[in-house]
């Protein structure tokens, strides 16, 4: 069964390469794999139609807040090092900029917090469980796939 999707979305992808044959923008290819990411999350989690109507509104909205929490925090860090190369650098600017990455961590914290507590009133205890498991191997997954595909860019070259 798995060879089977893994073969789907490896077609998806290739139609998606000849109708595309310039890169895809980042965004394109992030809505495509959160699409696939649902999708495959309603098959792992077997989601009735009721949990699905409640939880994908939930997660939707915490990977926006997530994503939002991570571009701030990469800004942040761009700011930092920028900073830390300077001849002399400010220890004033170091620390405000050090504060603020706290800030966004303690936020990143408690919206996931908030996130799971909500999903635990949809989701029940075994589909928490393949929760957890889906995300780790469905991140995995798609870091081999785009590891690969930058292998096969700098063969090209």
């Amino acid at each position: 069964m798995r060879g089977r999707i893994l073969k789907f979305f490896l077609f998806l992808f290739l139609i998606n390469g000849l109708a595309y044959p310039q890169p895809l923008p980042k965004e394109r290819v992030r809505e495509q794999i959160e699409t696939i990411r649902m999708w495959k999350l309603t098959e792992a989690l077997n989601l009735s139609q009721e949990q699905s109507m409640r939880f994908f509104p939930l997660f939707n909205q915490w990977e926006r807040e997530r994503h939002q929490l991570d571009l701030e925090r990469d800004r942040l860090l761009d700011e930092l090092k920028l900073v830390l190369k300077r001849e002399r650098p400010k220890e004033k600017e170091i620390r405000t900029l050090l504060e603020r990455l706290e800030e966004n961590r303690v936020r990143r914290g408690e919206g996931q917090k908030d996130f799971w507590l909500q999903a635990s009133k949809i989701l029940t205890l075994r589909q928490r469980a393949e929760y957890l498991i889906f995300q780790r191997d469905f991140e995995r997954r798609i870091r081999e796939i785009i590891k690969g595909i930058r292998e096969r860019q700098r063969e090209r070259r």
